[in-house]
């Protein structure tokens, strides 16, 4: 018998042909580490993102143990409601705070981790507690994932705003856990230091996914050169968000009558930064202005229509950023004999039941990206309105290559004939991005399946 190949069993060299009887076991993922995300954020964008996620995570491995690793000032549980299904998950958490012991102190975390590692490669039987329970819980992971709060990765924000998002992936990737780098939008970052330390932690991840094409191109920029980790494409996780029960209860006034409903989510920080005497977002479109006039031209444009006005925030009335308020706002601006047609979803903080409430829309009008995603994903005809790069990556995604009005280059009459254009054109719009939708519900849950498949050896 002619071999090529040989293994060792015990003392004797055999053949590959008599090792092929031997079984190989796959692992299954026992602890799964979830970082950059949040269940209980004001911003229901991240707590759309992160209850898609684990739903995910629940989907691929039913028996993990899921953890969050969060920057915070509670450790207590969390609760995703997936659907009709609530989810509790393990919260460990840690602060950038002088009060709190090093051991929590996220910024000593990526020395501590290291610190250990190396001890145990020194000396493998020697015991040393660690006394924290983040980096005890990230050497316990079979595998960890990080999402950036769907922020992006990138220092948009600013160089101390992006290395602290760093911190809990410095760890991991210390600690011997390299994480997946999940979907979210790349872009190259504007400092020097920025961009070193981005392309120190993209080339020590075990793989990076861009939900847009040009996020795929900086990705495999940064990822360097052989041997580096895969850069992929995969849609927003937000995809995947199920649908809950219609808040029928929430939407006031009752909505009746068989014509379209227009969903319009008004951004109520875009919206308040327009009344300020120094702004801040630097927009071109007076937004306070533009969203009053839309409806307006909305409304006359189709007399049997009627607007449900759907915030996306989950903060304190008065808060700068608070949709609900801005939607409160408009409707006093508009004509009395109007406001019979004006319906707003009030007190609604679950994901899953908003997005019911879009599905309802035949024509949904958004200025916050996961609001618009719980539209597309949908298959719901979807005009974004923009104050960053993030929307147009995510719209071309679902073919949507000229649905976005971005805010902070176009002018009010342009962005009113804009909008007015692609409601005239949803019928057409719809038959296409149902397809499309569909398909990036398919393609996350597929690459899903694959990163959470058992493996021979986690780590």
């Amino acid at each position: 018998m002619k071999t090529t190949r040989f293994g060792r069993v015990g003392s004797s060299w055999v053949s590959s042909q008599a090792m092929g009887d031997l079984p190989i076991t796959l692992q299954k993922h026992t602890t799964i580490c979830l970082m950059g995300v949040a269940l209980d954020s004001g911003d229901l964008g991240v707590v759309a993102l992160s209850t898609a996620l684990v739903g995910l995570v629940r989907q691929c491995c039913p028996d993990a143990r899921i953890v969050l690793l969060v920057e915070h000032t509670s450790g207590e549980s969390q609760t995703a409601q997936l659907g009709s299904e609530t989810v509790s998950v393990d919260v460990v958490n840690a602060r950038i705070s002088r009060r709190v012991a090093l051991r929590d102190n996220l910024l000593f975390l990526p020395l501590l981790a290291l610190y250990r590692r190396v001890h145990k490669r020194l000396r493998p039987h020697a015991v040393m507690p660690s006394r924290s329970r983040w980096v005890e819980t990230v050497e316990q992971a079979t595998w960890v994932g990080d999402i950036q709060g769907g922020d992006g990765f990138t220092d948009e924000r600013g160089f101390l705003n992006f290395v602290a998002g760093c911190l809990p992936v410095l760890t991991a990737i210390a600690a011997g856990r390299p994480p997946y780098l999940l979907p979210q939008s790349l872009s190259p970052c504007r400092s020097a230091p920025g961009r070193a330390l981005m392309r120190f932690v993209a080339a020590r991840t075990r793989g990076l996914f861009g939900r847009d094409l040009a996020s795929v191109q900086v990705g495999i920029a940064l990822a360097g050169r052989f041997p580096a980790p895969p850069v992929e494409l995969c849609h927003d996780i937000a995809f995947t968000l199920p649908v809950g029960a219609f808040p029928a209860d929430a939407v006031s006034p009752a909505l009746t009558g068989d014509g379209p409903i227009i969903g319009i989510n008004i951004n109520g920080g875009m919206y308040s930064d327009g009344f300020r005497k120094q702004s801040s977002l630097n927009l071109a479109l007076d937004y306070a202005g533009y969203i009053p006039e839309l409806i307006l031209a909305l409304l006359a444009a189709d007399p049997t229509a009627r607007i449900l006005l759907i915030p996306h925030t989950a903060v304190p009335a008065g808060h700068p950023e608070s949709d609900a308020d801005a939607s409160d706002h408009v409707i006093a601006v508009l004509p009395e004999a109007l406001r019979s047609r004006l319906h707003v979803l009030r007190g609604v903080t679950d994901p899953c039941r908003i997005k019911a409430a879009i599905g309802r829309c035949e024509f949904f009008i958004g200025s916050r990206l996961h609001a618009c995603i719980a539209a597309l994903s949908q298959g719901i005809p979807t005009v974004g309105i923009a104050d960053n790069w993030r929307f147009e990556g995510v719209f071309n995604s679902t073919e949507l290559h000229e649905s976005v009005v971005d805010a902070r280059l176009d002018e009010m009459g342009a962005a009113l004939r804009f909008a007015m254009k692609k409601y005239g054109e949803r019928a057409q719009t719809r038959e296409k991005l149902v397809a499309a939708a569909e398909q990036a519900n398919k393609r996350v849950r597929e690459v899903f399946a694959t990163l959470l498949a058992p493996s021979r050896r986690p780590f």
